[in-house]
């Protein structure tokens, strides 16, 4: 008979791979499924992260140019916000590399990119565990619990973006640290711009007061080591070139923020007119301050959209433990994790930082910086692990031991009561938190998410007993290693399937025919502005099939391609021109920045004055958007021409145009109006046009005026400085019209 051989090989000099490999393979195929299943965020701001990166590359590729104005939102809106929210690795080299995607699928693209961003912060992670835990399996704990509550769906700039290139950023300027090389001051510099150009401009604000912190107390505590460092610094060329590249940097991203922002009308809740907010605000808004909420830490159940705070059912016991196994080199975790919640519970730590940290004073939702909490609670977590991976080799670890056991045996009956009466547990939970928990935020998600989370956190609580039960008993202490690996594989099923069941409850799929939705189009440009509710398009048919969470707000009209006067969404801001010509026709003191137009629904909408004709007729819903007349007439003052066009006697049928600073440069200036002339005269001329390019950049039409006469072109879009134009190739000024538009 043939022999049998059988071949064995050694795996353990891989297993720091193996283990990092395990979570980025959970994160790849989490990602590809939720690509393969056309599965896109279910509404709140996953929603408009969605939204504008479809917008945004879809112009790219099907027009050739990255969008600097957004036509479709407000009648008009400066594009340079908007890109920075909806930033990613991914997005941005698909931005620059326009045509060579046209090929990728976009919910390839976004999820690749969600990805991307979830390995940047999987790496960081892993990196800065290693840092300080001896073993690879605590590393493994801190990066799967880290990372598996990582929740997107729902929010992807507080939840996630707020904090993914954090660890590297720390890790890279420990490096700098250790081996006085500039290089890991650039990366660690370059990498905290490239977080913030992937962010709402103030989250920066936050950031770098955890990074200063996180030094500062880590400075503290090592002041020998941070000393020695910084002794044996050089002051040469490299630093030279390091500051200089990272100040280039920082500015280009200002630039980014601020380009073309001067003439924004901010009218978003809680802000004054130079979008700062007041302390009471600060210290409030948005809610999520108070302590109940970090009872999802036991349950994995959310109160709110925009944050989790679950890190796993094994972490609270070994995060006890690691208080009793923090030194100088681990202790700044604790100090930190303690300081940001006391920052985030709206205390007297947070009124210091409004007024202390530069800027803190335009920075909202203190309550959703428990981000940074979790994730320093989890290197917490990862001190109690590795002492108790060091003490399962060397001895009985009793504290270890007892504290899982306790924690297991108090709350595994609790929850196995909780998994066999959902109404009650809904109640309960709802008390627990104060709040109409799923009926506000999460209705659809009542059955299959509450269930399935009960039911398998129940499974897993059960079995993190028979871990701690082998570390208790002395005669089991030769499987310490193996209760390990049990606890590792328990640790990452749990929260990996806690972050799959998230990602399938926040996200729904995309029939065959709404896949319409994603694909790569030219902009369609519709010769009047009409109301959504009812639109006869077809893609707004086709998303509000969608079971769609909550509100939906305005960056959803450039995703549905749709044009209206107001909001059938919730809006916050739009330029500033669109917000005098509404207070004018709304009376008010259209001057006054800090009044909010009547027509703005809190949280709900924006309703467009429509009462007087020309505003119909200005604005494109009464007549076309392209607009021709005869003759213009210069107003001295935009007062003066807020009256006329408020007058009842007007009836929109005559071109005003705003004097500006600079001259229109035209060979004959338009006539200054005089009030003899009567406000119901008219001066349109009945000319048919026809559009040749419209994307989010442009816009060309071809006219034959009668007669080779001088014609003015009217367009029903906001004014900004940043427009040119040209007539038959040849450069003409854009003057602002009837207040707000070219």
């Amino acid at each position: 008979m043939p022999k049998t051989r059988l071949l064995l090989v050694d795996l353990s000099p891989f297993k720091e791979q193996i283990l990092f490999l395990c979570l980025l393979a959970a994160e790849f195929l989490l990602c590809g499924l939720l690509a393969a299943w056309h599965r896109i965020p279910a509404g709140h701001d996953g929603s408009i992260y969605f939204a504008s990166q479809y917008y945004f590359l879809n112009n790219t590729i099907a027009c050739g140019e990255i969008p600097q104005w957004l036509p479709f939102m407000a009648q008009g809106m400066n594009a340079y916000w908007w890109y920075a929210m909806q930033g990613s690795l991914v997005q941005n080299l698909s931005l620059l590399g326009g045509s060579l995607f046209k090929g990728i699928p976009f919910l390839a693209l976004f999820h690749g990119g969600i990805f991307v961003d979830t390995a940047l912060f999987l790496v960081g992670t892993w990196f800065l565990a290693k840092r300080f835990f001896r073993s690879s399996e605590a590393a493994f704990f801190v990066a799967a619990a880290s990372s598996g509550s990582l929740i997107w769906a729902t929010q992807p700039c507080f939840n996630f973006h707020f904090i993914f290139a954090i660890p590297l950023i720390l890790h890279f300027l420990h490096s700098f640290l250790e081996t006085r090389r500039w290089r890991y001051f650039f990366l660690a510099g370059n990498l905290f711009t490239f977080q913030m150009v992937c962010n709402v401009s103030y989250f920066f604000l936050v950031t770098s007061l955890v990074i200063a912190l996180y030094f500062l107390f880590y400075a503290l505590l090592n002041r020998q080591e941070i000393r020695e460092g910084f002794s044996s610094l050089t002051w040469g060329r490299p630093f030279w070139a390091t500051a200089l590249s990272l100040l280039a940097g920082l500015a280009g991203a200002y630039l980014l923020f601020k380009m073309g922002t001067a003439t924004v009308a901010i009218h978003g809740s809680g802000r004054t007119a130079d979008g700062t907010v007041t302390l009471a605000t600060f210290l409030t808004y948005g809610g999520g301050q108070g302590w109940g909420r970090w009872i999802e830490l036991a349950f994995g159940i959310s109160p709110a959209m925009d944050y989790t705070l679950y890190l796993g059912i094994f972490s609270l016991p070994f995060a006890a433990m690691g208080l009793f196994h923090l030194n100088r080199k681990r202790l700044h975790f604790f100090i930190l994790a303690a300081t940001m919640l006391a920052f985030g519970m709206g205390t007297a730590v947070s009124t210091f930082f409004y007024h202390a940290w530069p800027a803190m004073k335009f920075y909202r939702h203190i309550g959703l910086t428990a981000c940074f909490v979790k994730f320093f609670l989890c290197f917490l977590a990862g001190a109690g692990f590795d002492a108790a991976c060091a003490q399962g080799s060397k001895g009985r670890p009793r504290l270890t031991g007892a504290l899982c056991l306790l924690f297991f045996a108090l709350l595994t009956p609790f929850l196995f009561r909780l998994a066999d009466n959902p109404s009650g547990t809904l109640r309960l939970l709802e008390n627990l938190y104060a709040g109409d928990l799923w009926e506000k935020h999460v209705p659809f998600l009542r059955e299959n998410l509450l269930g399935l989370s009960l039911r398998r956190t129940a499974w897993f609580g059960l079995a993190g007993i028979f871990p701690a039960v082998l570390w208790l008993l002395p005669r089991f202490r030769r499987f310490a290693r193996q209760a390990v690996l049990l606890v590792l594989l328990l640790h990452g099923l749990d929260l990996y399937s806690y972050k799959a069941f998230d990602a399938l409850g926040k996200t729904i799929p995309l029939s065959n025919g709404q896949m319409e939705l994603v694909r790569y189009q030219p902009l369609p440009y519709a010769s009047r502005r009409t109301p959504l509710a009812g639109s006869a398009d077809k893609r707004p048919h086709l998303f509000f099939q969608l079971p769609l969470l909550r509100e939906i707000t305005w960056m959803t009209q450039s995703f549905l391609f749709h044009d209206e006067a107001g909001s059938s969404l919730r809006i916050d801001y739009w330029e500033r021109p669109l917000d005098r010509l509404m207070k004018a026709y709304w009376g008010q003191a259209w001057g006054d920045v800090t009044v909010h137009p009547a027509g703005l629904v809190r949280g709900r909408g924006l309703v467009f004055p429509s009462k007087h004709p020309a505003a119909g007729k200005a604005s494109g819903t009464a007549e076309d958007k392209i607009q021709f007349f005869s003759q213009a007439y210069l107003f001295q003052s935009e007062e003066e021409a807020a009256r006329k066009m408020t007058d009842p006697e007007y009836a929109g049928d005559i071109l005003f145009l705003s004097h500006e600073e600079r001259p229109l440069s035209l060979e004959r200036e338009p006539p200054v109006w005089t009030d003899n002339l009567s406000l119901a005269s008219n001066s349109r001329l009945a000319v048919p046009y026809r559009v040749t390019r419209f994307d989010s950049n442009h816009l060309e039409f071809t006219v034959t005026v009668p007669g080779g006469k001088p014609a003015w072109a009217f367009y029903s879009d906001v004014w900004h400085p940043f427009w040119k134009a040209k007539v038959n190739g040849r450069p003409v000024p854009v003057a602002r019209a009837n207040l707000a538009y070219k």
